[in-house]
């Protein structure tokens, strides 16, 4: 579960990043340019796949709903649907480590901002673009924290004892299976997550 947070904030960092240099080549054409036009769907479809990190799952789970585990925590607007429950594991005794980020946290505010970016790559000023591309950058430090905390906590949580975690591929489409590259197993009788009430 660590190991595909930590992939999943990698990607979607470098999707803000790709949305940025997008953006800033037409900020300076007309509205109705053919390339700025195009920037336009081309930051659309940035948008969907953030949403499809959002909604990334582990086997069966998804990870960023908070204990709504059943169901995407994103819908396709970007709305976030899941809640603020986070999962944690017992490392030793006694001794829990959260293992994962809400979604809401983490992808809302960049959602929002890819949003106000294509609506401003449709009508707005190079003025308006670029405040918008500045704006985004207080949503990829949201997700560089909670990846610098990912990467802590996995360093806290040796692969024993029950949590075994495997990170070595990218996501592609945000659907993990658990017997892929970037899943999660708990052996018998090893602990199990808990939400904290």
């Amino acid at each position: 579960r660590l190991g595909t947070e930590d992939v999943v904030l990698s990607s979607a960092r470098d999707l803000l990043a790709q949305a940025r240099g997008l953006a800033i080549s037409v900020a300076g054409r007309a509205p109705a340019d053919p390339e700025r036009q195009a920037m336009v769907a081309a930051i659309e479809q940035l948008r969907q796949q953030l949403v499809s990190y959002g909604n990334t799952r582990v086997g069966n789970e998804y990870i960023f709903g908070g204990a709504a585990t059943t169901v995407p925590p994103f819908q396709a607007d970007g709305t976030y649907v899941g809640d603020d429950v986070v999962h944690q594991v017992e490392i030793d005794r006694g001794v829990l480590m959260p293992t994962n980020h809400i979604g809401d946290s983490i992808f809302s505010s960049a959602l929002q901002g890819l949003a106000d970016l294509e609506q401003e790559l449709q009508t707005g000023t190079q003025a308006s673009i670029d405040a918008v591309v500045s704006g985004l950058q207080p949503a990829e430090d949201q997700m560089v924290l909670a990846q610098s905390e990912t990467g802590t906590r996995r360093e806290d949580a040796p692969a024993r004892d029950g949590y075994l975690e495997f990170a070595e591929d990218g996501p592609d489409d945000g659907d993990y299976d658990d017997e892929g590259p970037d899943s999660y197993a708990r052996v018998p009788g090893g602990p199990m997550a808990r939400g904290d009430d």
